[in-house]
């Protein structure tokens, strides 16, 4: 609810004014689920706070850049149920940030992954090189071989 919101704004500015940026807002999953967004509104507009909402592609970036700086593992869970009662608390589903990380995760993958001949050889070839390079560091060279 708004405590929740009110947290998030402040652990966010204290963020953007330590690192003398600017906090921009993403209230897109409040419209991803309208039986959510019925219960839980974006409500920081009713308090005098400083609000600037990040489009779609300061957000898509900014998934890219959790994903691809997670280095070994990224988990996401989710609860069915809402409240500390588990027979009286609100059903929920999955978080609607799964399916865009799944597909970021895919669009990784294939990137990562070379598919045709040239692209298999390109990819040898540069790791031979990369293997290279550092025989020579490692044996009191430099990456230039010297």
């Amino acid at each position: 609810g708004l405590g929740n919101q009110m947290f998030q704004y402040a652990a966010g500015l204290a963020l953007a004014e330590r690192n003398r940026t600017v906090l921009k807002l993403d209230v897109s999953w409040f419209q991803l689920d309208p039986a959510y967004e019925a219960h839980n509104r974006y409500a920081l507009s009713c308090l005098n706070v400083t609000e600037q909402f990040a489009v779609q592609e300061e957000i898509d970036r900014v998934r890219g850049v959790a994903l691809t700086r997670s280095e070994e593992e990224l988990w996401c869970s989710w609860s069915e149920r809402a409240g500390d009662d588990p027979g009286h608390g609100v059903a929920r589903g999955p978080s609607p940030w799964l399916a865009p990380i799944e597909r970021a995760i895919a669009v990784l993958e294939k990137e990562a992954a070379p598919t045709t001949a040239k692209e298999v050889s390109a990819h040898v070839a540069e790791l031979r090189r990369r293997l290279a390079e550092g025989a020579d560091v490692g044996a009191g060279g430099d990456a230039s071989g010297q």
